[in-house]
């Protein structure tokens, strides 16, 4: 996932958040009705977007995105934060941890390929986030490895049900971010390293990152096409248990110019457009697109604003009514409005 967009927090107090915490918790959803689609969303720990949120019964789980892990199977934290999975459970939300072979500034295929071929750090790994649980209350864990080397594709599959066994026999959790593909074994060694079937039917929640179609390593373009999400969900669902399936939503954009490009959220694209006065427009996928020019040159920008979002529910409720629910990334720097327009396509 684009883990390099920053997390830009809208202000909320922690007295607002106590305020809220004290309102009934529906089973397993803040507000859903038992037959919505679920809703979960990445954070690197964005009150005011848990606020916003809850208000608009629009989350059932955030996912937690602090920890990195090691190649002898050890277990990072950074920006922990105790008093969020607190708050976020009293909303009513599960919060899962994330862990990442994030390294370097990116993925580490040596990394993953490490754990996966070491029993021992695979043991001394699943421990340690055992006791996470444990300590900090996680109702679970996330699991967002990323690029794994196409010959680890039998070893991530073991290590993916040895750590479903230890999560469900403390009644927790696991849920996995994998690559999109329409077809098995996939297009990549990322993608090719994931057996849709198998991970499927260990996991609780197979959440698939139907975004990253452009960015920063393309030429300008949507971030998630609507066609190339339903083609990616009809194979899908082929493979895994409707119900258990997530698709993944957008809620950033991209920047292009002539020699680089950045990811860019909601707040960013939408100051941008206004300082230059730019004007929308559209194609196929529905996604906001302006252009501007400044010093490095002519900027291509894409981003997500309501009407984008509104077809990328659609996809959910006009050709996957079944799915399990909708994933984001990621929480920070989004539009308000997104909440109660969730709430709203998604019939919560």
């Amino acid at each position: 996932m684009a883990r390099h967009v920053k997390n830009l927090l809208l202000a909320a107090s922690l007295l607002a958040l106590a305020a809220l915490a004290v309102a009934p918790a529906a089973a397993g959803a803040a507000g859903a009705s038992p037959a919505s689609p679920g809703v979960s969303a990445w954070t690197f720990g964005a009150r005011g977007s848990l606020t916003a949120a809850y208000a608009a019964s629009a989350i059932d789980e955030v996912q937690a995105d602090w920890y990195a892990v090691r190649a002898d199977g050890s277990l990072v934290g950074t920006s922990v934060d105790p008093v969020y999975v607190a708050l976020a459970q009293g909303d009513g939300c599960r919060v899962l941890a994330t862990i990442a072979n994030w390294s370097g500034g990116g993925f580490s295929t040596k990394v993953v390929h490490a754990i996966l071929s070491s029993q021992a750090a695979r043991a001394k790994l699943i421990a340690a986030l055992t006791d996470a649980c444990a300590t900090i209350g996680y109702d679970g864990v996330d699991l967002d490895f990323e690029s794994a080397p196409a010959a680890d594709r039998d070893l991530l599959s073991s290590f993916v049900e040895e750590l479903a066994a230890a999560l469900h026999a403390d009644g927790r959790t696991l849920g996995m971010a994998v690559h999109p593909k329409t077809s098995e074994p996939g297009d990549w060694f990322g993608a090719r390293a994931e057996d849709y079937a198998r991970l499927g039917a260990a996991v609780d929640e197979f959440q698939v990152m139907t975004y990253a179609y452009s960015g920063a390593w393309s030429g300008p373009g949507p971030i998630a096409p609507t066609g190339w999400m339903d083609r990616v969900m009809d194979f899908t669902v082929t493979q895994v248990d409707p119900a258990k399936v997530w698709l993944g939503v957008p809620f950033y954009g991209c920047d292009w110019w002539p020699h680089g490009a950045a990811e860019i959220t909601w707040r960013q694209a939408d100051h941008r457009r206004l300082a230059h006065h730019a004007h929308i427009t559209r194609t196929a996928s529905k996604e906001a697109r302006f252009t501007y020019r400044d010093a490095r040159g002519k900027h291509t920008v894409y981003f997500q604003d309501r009407t984008a979002l509104t077809a990328k529910l659609d996809v959910v409720t006009s050709r996957h009514p079944d799915l399990g629910g909708v994933a984001i990334w990621v929480m920070g720097g989004e539009d308000p409005r997104f909440w109660p327009l969730i709430a709203s396509r998604l019939g919560r």
